[in-house]
C-alpha cells in the first residue's frame, strides 16, 4: 500500500500553491501544510515558548504587530497538531537557499524526530532553469517556483537518515546558541549576523529626495544576495529614522503612506 504523501513547507505563499498544484493533480500528495513563522529573525534559544516569539513579531511588524502575532500563535497551534497526527505518512520538507526556509525546515525536522525513516528533503534551489542565458535563475524560495513546475522537484528528493538528520541538528543547536536576532543565507551557508546587517545596503537605496519607502524597500529585497522579508527591512527603515539616519514624512507606521530620503541631503 502506497503511503500518504504530506508536503511541509515554510511559508504561507508555497502553502497556497502547493495546495492548488495538489488539487489540480500537478502535484502528488494528500495536502501542504506550512509553518508560519520566519525564523531568520528574531530569538531562536527557547523556540518551544511562544510568547517569545509573538513578543518579536510585535516589535518588527509595524503596521499590523497584535494581529499578526495572534495569527502566528493560532497557527503554530495548528502546526505543531498536524505534526503529531502525521504518523506513518511520507513527509516531503521542501525549502529554498535563504534562512528564513532552511531555520524553518532545521526546525520542523527537530520537530519529527521519531518519524526521519519516512522523511525526504527537497531543496528548490537544486535546479537552475534557462542555464547559461542571461535570464538563468533558481528559486530562492519555495514561494518563487512556479506552480506548474512543482512536480518536476520530487525528482530531487533526498531521502533522510541518522548521521544527516544528526548534522542538521547540530546546525540548529549552533543557531540556537549563537541566538542572534538576524540570520542569513551567505557562502552556501546560514550564518547568524548582527542586526543591521541589511542597514548600509537600505541607505545607499534611499534616495537623496522624498520617494514611498516601499520602493527602498523593494531595491534592497531585489538586490540583496541574501533573501529577506519585506517586513523586516520595513522594521529597519523605521529604525534609521529613529536614529536621525532617513528623514521621512507622512505616516510612519505604513509602508504605503511613509516617504523618505537620505538625511545628510
Amino acid at each position: 500500500m502506497t503511503k500518504e504523501i504530506i508536503h511541509i513547507c515554510c511559508s504561507d505563499s508555497a502553502q497556497g500553491s502547493m495546495n492548488y498544484a495538489i488539487k489540480k493533480g500537478l502535484l502528488e500528495g494528500k495536502k501542504a501544510i506550512g509553518f508560519p513563522d520566519d525564523l531568520s529573525n528574531g530569538p531562536i534559544n527557547d523556540i518551544t515558548n511562544i510568547n517569545k516569539r509573538i513578543d518579536w513579531v510585535k516589535n518588527i511588524y509595524i503596521e499590523e504587530g497584535n494581529k499578526i502575532s495572534k495569527d502566528i500563535n493560532s497557527s503554530c497551534k495548528k502546526f505543531n497538531k498536524n505534526i503529531m497526527n502525521l504518523k506513518e505518512k511520507d513527509i516531503y520538507l521542501w525549502y529554498g537557499n535563504s534562512a528564513t526556509e532552511i531555520c524553518g525546515m532545521l526546525h520542523v525536522l527537530s520537530m519529527l524526530e521519531e518519524k526521519i525513516h519516512n522523511v525526504y528533503t527537497i531543496n528548490v534551489s537544486e535546479i537552475t532553469y534557462n542555464t547559461g542565458k542571461r535570464n538563468e535563475y533558481a528559486s530562492r524560495v519555495v514561494g518563487e517556483v512556479i506552480i506548474e513546475r512543482l512536480g518536476e522537484f520530487i525528482g530531487i528528493r533526498q531521502s533522510m537518515d541518522f548521521s544527516r538528520y544528526s548534522s542538521l541538528m547540530g546546525l540548529w543547536e549552533e543557531l540556537k546558541k549563537e541566538n542572534t536576532n538576524l540570520r542569513v543565507y551567505d557562502d552556501n551557508q546560514v550564518k547568524s549576523v548582527q542586526i543591521d546587517y541589511f542597514d548600509d545596503m537600505i541607505l545607499r537605496y534611499t534616495n537623496n529626495k522624498f520617494r514611498h519607502s516601499a520602493r527602498t524597500v523593494g531595491e534592497v529585497m531585489g538586490r540583496a544576495e541574501s533573501y529577506v522579508s519585506d517586513t523586516f527591512i520595513f522594521w529597519r527603515v523605521i529604525e534609521l529614522i529613529r536614529n536621525e539616519k532617513i528623514e521621512y514624512r507622512g505616516s510612519l507606521g505604513s509602508m504605503r503612506e511613509l516617504e523618505i530620503k537620505n538625511h545628510n541631503t
